[in-house]
């Protein structure tokens, strides 16, 4: 959940803190990909602040995997359409029901990384 951005700034608020603080504050708010204000307005709202770094790095772990899954989900098509333009002219569809399973079963094992990883994002 990401916390609304104010359209417009009513005004500055300046807080005292010790160094320790500011830099507990700015280490939590860089971990979470977060600027300290940002953090500090969720933290006032009572919201949990969003942890952007951690989603940034999800998409960037989850992206090759789903484009490897497009491409076998191409290729899966294109040898239905070959086993279904060979039956259609009664050839023997051997070697292209063959090459069928074997992207299926990649597609399957694909499929299956990307659910655990999205098991792990989700955190179930």
């Amino acid at each position: 959940m990401t916390p609304p951005t104010p359209t417009r700034k009513d005004g500055r608020f300046y807080v005292r803190m010790e160094k320790s603080e500011i830099e507990r504050l700015r280490r939590v708010a860089q971990r979470r990909g977060l600027t300290m204000t940002e953090l500090v307005r969720c933290r006032l709202r009572n919201q949990d602040p969003p942890d952007r770094a951690f989603q940034r790095a999800a998409w960037e772990a989850l992206e090759p995997i789903t484009r490897e899954l497009q491409h076998i989900g191409h290729n899966l098509n294109q040898a239905t359409a070959a086993v279904h333009r060979a039956n259609l002219r009664m050839l023997p569809i051997g070697p292209e029901l063959e090459r069928f399973n074997r992207l299926l079963e990649a597609y399957l094992g694909t499929r299956e990384a990307l659910r655990v990883s999205l098991g792990k994002i989700l955190g179930g």
